[in-house]
């Protein structure tokens, strides 16, 4: 979908510091020299922003108050507009005497008689506003003055690209940054899963409880939880933080949480932000409303066991990534083989115990010889 392009011009400028309300000292000297070499009163740096009904002047010299003091006029005030909006020159000899241009209030509230503006643009091309220079006098612009204008608007436009370039390579740093983290925090989390899984002497509660801390650890999640649902009925089985006595029985039914669309659907439920997905009045199984969630299903051998919850009281800054989801899915599956191993372990100790007790039961029972009977009334 493509943006508006009043928009986009609007914050482009923004981004790049020309409507800040600190003046730059690159653009003041683009503006004295202007003023210098072209012998005139006033010479601007005008960013026209149709959405704001105004022209930001991000330098200027010679502007009389109260102009000068607030930086900017209307659009009513601006002959720039044209030079925007055309994308060429605009060359006015006496304004009083232009048909489109004699009533702009600008000639007589900042005494625009002459006027000679030059576009400046984005990096992409865009027009922005102008670069112009103004005399309160009729004037016959030579073509040496419209090419001293262009060149010098020329240094307003590399000052541009340089600030569009530097803010890319900001944004690259930080997004590099961002990665080098998100790779440490998943290479950690892997780390604590393989020592989890490699650790003998490690109960399945330990191995689980690991698990889950890093995962959440790793990928900013605050809660992560591992339920077994018999009959529409939840059951917390290991939780990350542990849970407090009572804590997880605050769901008594999976009915009306995001559970039982998990479990309904037999697939994955996950939303960054709960609320713009319309599902703020669903709850997780411990009774809150999570403003972002990750929901997979626990099957063992073709049968629903539960569900895996991974949620967070915060909105996530941006959609659930590929990354995350591979990496959410790989903690799901280790869970659900460790669930699966630890049921088979819990059979084969009950056929163990009931085999035992069954030899037991069989076992007969040998007459004791009456020598080796106690006598206890002796």
């Amino acid at each position: 979908m493509l943006q508006d392009p009043v928009i986009q011009t609007h914050q482009s400028a923004s981004l790049l510091g020309l409507t800040d309300p600190v003046v730059s000292e690159e653009f003041e000297a683009i503006t004295r020299l202007a003023l210098r070499l072209l012998s005139t009163q006033v010479a601007l740096i005008s960013i026209v922003e149709e959405d704001k009904d105004r022209q930001f002047f991000t330098s200027q010299q010679g502007l009389p108050q109260p102009w000068a003091a607030r930086r900017e006029t209307p659009l009513t005030h601006s002959f720039c507009q044209y030079v925007k909006s055309s994308g060429r020159p605009l060359v006015v000899q006496d304004a009083r005497c232009n048909p489109v241009l004699c009533d702009n209030p600008a000639v007589k509230d900042l005494k625009v008689v002459a006027y000679l503006g030059v576009p400046i643009r984005l990096p992409d091309g865009s027009t922005l506003g102008a670069l112009c220079v103004i005399d309160e006098s009729p004037r016959q612009w030579t073509n040496e003055d419209i090419g001293l204008l262009i060149d010098l608007a020329n240094c307003v436009n590399d000052e541009i690209k340089l600030r569009f370039t530097l803010r890319i390579v900001e944004e690259q740093k930080a997004e590099l940054q961002h990665l080098h983290r998100k790779a440490t925090q998943i290479n950690e989390m892997r780390a604590c899963i393989s020592q989890a899984f490699v650790q003998p002497d490690l109960t399945l509660e330990e191995r689980l409880e690991q698990v889950l801390q890093a995962t959440c650890h790793a990928l900013n999640i605050e809660r992560a939880v591992i339920a077994r649902v018999d009959g529409g009925k939840p059951q917390i089985l290991y939780a990350n933080p542990t849970l407090a006595v009572g804590s997880g029985s605050a769901r008594s039914t999976v009915d009306g949480t995001l559970a039982a669309i998990i479990l309904g659907g037999n697939k994955p439920l996950l939303f960054h932000k709960t609320r713009e997905a319309k599902l703020a009045c669903l709850a997780d199984l411990l009774g809150t409303r999570p403003a972002s969630y990750y929901g997979v299903p626990l099957i063992f051998e073709g049968v629903m066991f539960g569900l895996i919850e991974f949620s967070s009281m915060r909105p996530r800054p941006a959609p659930w990534s590929d990354d995350e989801c591979a990496t959410l899915n790989v903690v799901t599956m280790l869970a659900c083989a460790q669930l699966a191993l630890g049921r088979r372990i819990t059979r084969l100790e009950n056929q163990e115990r009931a085999l035992l007790q069954y030899v037991v039961d069989r076992r007969p029972v040998e007459a004791m010889p009456a020598s080796r009977v106690p006598n206890y009334m002796s």
